[in-house]
């Protein structure tokens, strides 16, 4: 009776031996795991605000590119308004050598 009570002692401390190795695995396989995906979100958001930035620098561009042509066009506007006078004048002389007969040139 005596060595059947000692199989029974020794079969559970082998038990408990055996459950604390595993939750000692379980809980190495989870610290493992969470440094896994915190690696994994660190890159992904370095990527984003790589992307991110990428996105920002080329709407910069574009922007810096409107801007430039937006003042271009108001400059050329300008320098019609100051000269449309001048401009008017010479229009109206090729329109007037365009519509008076050759004879009535000379």
């Amino acid at each position: 009776m005596e060595e059947i009570i000692d199989r029974v002692l020794k079969a559970e401390q082998e038990a408990e031996t055996t459950v604390q190795e595993a939750r000692t695995l379980a809980t190495e396989i989870r610290a493992q795991a969470e440094r896994e995906v915190n690696a994994k979100i660190a890159l992904a958001r370095e990527q984003a605000q790589k992307i991110v930035q990428e996105g920002v620098a080329q709407a910069r561009v574009k922007a810096e590119g409107a801007v430039q042509e937006a003042r271009a066009q108001a400059e050329d506007l300008e320098l019609m308004e100051k000269h449309k006078d001048k401009l008017r004048t010479i229009a109206d002389e090729v329109t007037r050598l365009l519509i008076t007969p050759e004879y009535k040139k000379g």
